[in-house]
């Protein structure tokens, strides 16, 4: 499974219930957190196959709330998302699949209020540092 599933999975079971898009940030509804993955650095070590151990992963949470909803209803969905995400260490476990270990999530900065949309929604956006774990042998 992928990292931005596995977030998404995540924030389901702390209870997040506005609309979670993956990938992208969609025109509809208002209302919305996009997670993006984004570049990161090396990973911090290499297994004997030379298949990345220890993965460094980087991921962009972007928040819109409605026009009418103001900066405050963008700025509190962002803080649950914050929460539920930062400082975690998490296991995923996908049934007969192998089981995706998540060493940390760790925010590069707390939820920022980016600005507008075109559609003048507000926007915040915040930055997670992601560590899996990773076969060594």
């Amino acid at each position: 499974m992928s990292l931005l599933t596995d977030l998404e999975e995540r924030l389901i079971a702390a209870g997040v219930t506005t609309s979670i898009a993956l990938a992208r940030v969609p025109d509809d509804p208002d209302e919305v957190i996009a997670l993006r993955e984004t570049r990161a650095g090396p990973s911090r070590d290499m297994n004997a196959s030379g298949l990345p151990a220890l993965e460094s992963r980087a991921v962009q949470v972007f928040v819109r709330a409605g026009k009418d909803s103001g900066v405050a209803t963008a700025e509190a969905i962002a803080d649950t998302v914050f929460r539920a995400l930062s400082g975690r260490h998490f296991v995923h476990d996908y049934g007969s699949d192998p089981r995706e270990h998540y060493d940390w999530v760790l925010a590069n900065h707390l939820p920022h209020h980016l600005g507008f949309d075109e559609n003048d929604r507000p926007i915040v956006v915040m930055n997670f540092r992601v560590q899996r774990w990773g076969d060594v042998t």
